[in-house]
């Protein structure tokens, strides 16, 4: 009998275990929380890349693009203006078509430039080791805004959307790489992708 009172008396305390650990962890909430405080930070932010549009099968845009974003807070931003200037390489489907059906290169929907405005939220910030060598501080965006786009023919407006990432080099430059959808609106809508690659330089607010 003595026996079965102690096997008892353990079980019920192996059982009892896990819920004296959680009261623990109620008691103290948030006491393995390892949050640091944000290293760089931003106020004015100008930026300059060079972009390309890859999604035209008729033409390939490449071109420079640059703007300046006021940063209100860590998480949240306004890009007041960004615009960018677009060089046509055309593809050989195009010169296909010109040579052999005697399309007319009017016939050719091209966007020449375009200026825009987005809101910049930035949910995501930390620190990424290279090879254990080396710590580098990043951060994600999201971008939701409007462009307006001018083509060969006419000027066409409409929404963006945009996902970017940005590696710090110092309190001062960052590198930012982004890729953005438009949807632009006239009689015929047309959609563009741009994809820009360049460095950005911050105007205050670093501790």
């Amino acid at each position: 009998m003595r026996a079965k009172a102690t096997a008892a008396v353990l079980f019920a305390a192996f059982l009892a275990a896990p819920l004296a650990s959680r009261a623990d962890d109620a008691e103290e909430p948030g006491k393995l929380a390892a949050v640091q405080k944000r290293k760089f930070r931003m106020d004015h932010e100008i930026f300059a890349s060079a972009e390309l549009q890859p999604l035209d099968a008729f033409y390939k845009g490449v071109g420079p693009v640059g703007g300046y974003t006021l940063h209100f807070t860590d998480v949240l931003a306004w890009e007041v203006l960004r615009g960018g200037y677009s060089f046509r390489l055309k593809t050989g489907l195009r010169d296909q078509l010109q040579k052999d059906f005697g399309v007319a290169p009017t016939k050719f929907e091209e966007l020449e430039w375009y200026v825009g405005t987005a809101v910049m939220v930035t949910p995501f910030y930390g620190k990424l080791a290279l090879i254990n060598r080396s710590v580098t501080h990043a951060e994600l965006f999201l971008l939701l805004g409007a462009t307006v786009g001018k083509f060969n023919e006419d000027y066409k407006p409409g929404p963006q959307v945009g996902l970017g990432l940005r590696f710090f080099l110092s309190e001062w430059i960052s590198i930012r790489f982004e890729g953005r959808y438009h949807y632009l609106i006239s009689d015929k809508p047309t959609q563009v992708v741009d994809l820009a690659l360049g460095l950005a330089f911050s105007l205050g607010g670093t501790d």
